[in-house]
């Protein structure tokens, strides 16, 4: 019997196989596909091993961490790309476990308990019932008016003040010779200081300092930018012994600041949009939103048209005359 026909008996009766004529046994190659086996399960579970790490290390980079819950809730910023981030608003966290009432934090701020730690609702009455009301014999909540005009007159005072978002010194936003003291974050009505004329509140000293309109230390031959408006500048000019302050002004200080870098006065765009050119009736500027800034264009009319601010647009027989003259 030849190997061959012994293979296909051996199906039967593998006990008849000649391992010295016929090569590899019937045992052996058993074992050989055993090993196949193996190493193709060993695979799929290495891999399976592999994949179940991956999820676990994207699962713990991308997870949010939930703090312990402190004194100060802070606020959630939305994701919404090249969205406008509103100031910094920060409560402090009312703990409401074990209550079922409703009760004013403040004079415009309501918080409504339901028996858990964290409050169903706390936040700022709305604009058609501003002030908080906590005299209301068992209801409390937001009204239309207080009791009497004065506490009106403090809550608005309360109302459009500064809000504390940390502990310390912070200046005022709009004046910068006006300074508060924050006891904690929250606070509705810190102490207001206000500092002498020609002088300005200094965030490093925490004091008040001189205003210099020009400051020259250490700048030779430097151009220096005005600290309150960067459409003036100034040439700190020294010559052996003589030193001199140079100012200049960009013509057009409504929309151009001067770089340090360049060394030139560039315009400055506020928002997007077509905006008029003070210097030139011909031409206008361009402005897009790239990213988190702008970037602008200076456009000529087409066939000698003129720019209409009030249009927008280029127009003829306009008779326009530069709002910074010829």
């Amino acid at each position: 019997m030849d190997c061959k026909s012994k293979r296909s008996e051996s199906i039967k009766a593998p006990q008849n196989l000649d391992n010295r004529q016929c090569g590899i046994s019937y045992d052996q190659r058993q074992n050989t596909n055993y090993i196949k086996v193996m190493k193709v399960f060993l695979s799929l579970a290495l891999l399976s091993v592999l994949a179940s790490t991956a999820i676990q290390v994207l699962a713990k980079d991308h997870e949010v961490i939930s703090p312990q819950r402190s004194f100060v809730q802070l606020p959630k910023v939305s994701q919404t790309q090249n969205a406008v981030i509103s100031p910094a608003y920060i409560d402090v966290f009312q703990n409401c476990s074990g209550r079922w009432d409703t009760y004013c934090y403040d004079c415009n701020h309501v918080v409504i308990c339901a028996g858990k730690e964290e409050p169903l609702y706390q936040g700022e009455c709305p604009p058609s019932a501003p002030y908080c009301d906590g005299n209301m014999g068992g209801q409390r909540g937001c009204v239309v008016n207080l009791d009497f005009p004065e506490m009106e007159e403090s809550c608005d005072i309360m109302r459009s003040g500064p809000r504390c978002t940390t502990t310390g010194y912070i200046p005022d936003v709009n004046d910068a010779r006006v300074y508060y003291y924050c006891r904690s974050p929250g606070d509705t009505i810190p102490p207001k200081y206000t500092c002498p004329v020609d002088t300005m509140f200094d965030t490093v000293t925490h004091n008040c300092k001189r205003v210099v309109p020009f400051d020259c230390t250490g700048k030779e031959n430097q151009y220096v930018l005005h600290p309150l408006h960067s459409a003036y500048y100034a040439f700190c000019r020294v010559n052996g012994i003589s030193r001199e302050i140079i100012a200049y002004r960009c013509r057009d200080d409504q929309n151009f600041v001067f770089n340090l870098e360049s060394q030139a006065c560039e315009y400055q765009c506020k928002e997007e949009g077509v905006f008029v050119d003070r210097e030139d009736c011909f031409h206008y500027y361009e402005c897009v939103r790239s990213g988190n800034s702008f970037s602008h264009r200076r456009v000529e009319c087409a066939y000698s048209g003129e720019f209409n601010k009030e249009k927008g647009a280029c127009t003829y027989h306009y008779n326009c005359y530069p709002e910074l003259g010829w």
